[in-house]
């Protein structure tokens, strides 16, 4: 198979998505769990894309997933995805079905939901895991995801406005700012 070079524009960051961006670099495979509080509507699935997609083109061959709390939003977050790469050669196959993309790169994005449940099992993620809405995503949900990242290492991002003082987002949040963590 021949090289293709592709080059992408992707989204311009705010200050505080630079930030993230800045913390998640040399992330692949360090098995990190990246935890993103911001207030709503600032651009928290924008740039989980944008993370997605980086990991996607860079990383071949890697398994990249994003999940959404509800399935009307993991819909949203798959045709965003589509129309941002729509004049780009990435994409190899789609699925609207299942929300799959397969880009050129070999690698895979999946849009999963929360309300899936016990059919989130079955997959290993070798990119990057990004669980968005995190604070609403039920602890038994989680469970059943973060062994999806076990096997190779690869880092979650867990991106959320707050809800409430408890839960898996909140327990990595609060860990988060230990200094000894």
């Amino acid at each position: 198979m021949s090289e293709v070079e592709v080059e992408i524009t992707a989204y311009t960051p705010f200050e505080h998505q630079k930030a993230v961006h800045r913390a998640m670099e040399n992330s692949y495979r360090s098995g990190n769990i990246y935890v993103v509080k911001a207030k709503r509507q600032v651009g928290k699935s924008t740039m989980a894309e944008n993370i997605v997609l980086d990991f996607a083109v860079n990383h071949p061959g890697t398994m990249n997933v994003i999940v959404e709390p509800t399935l009307n939003q993991s819909r949203r977050v798959y045709k965003e995805m589509l129309n941002a790469l729509a004049e780009s050669p990435l994409i190899k196959n789609k699925n609207d079905s299942l929300l799959e993309i397969e880009l050129v790169t070999g690698s895979t994005i999946l849009f999963k939901s929360a309300e899936q449940r016990n059919s989130l099992r079955g997959f290993t993620v070798t990119g990057i895991l990004v669980i968005d809405e995190c604070a609403f995503i039920q602890d038994d949900i989680f469970d059943i995801l973060q062994p999806t990242t076990d096997v190779h290492s690869a880092p979650m991002l867990l991106i959320s406005t707050p809800k409430l003082k408890q839960g898996a987002y909140f327990r990595f949040w609060t860990a988060g700012l230990d200094k000894n963590n």
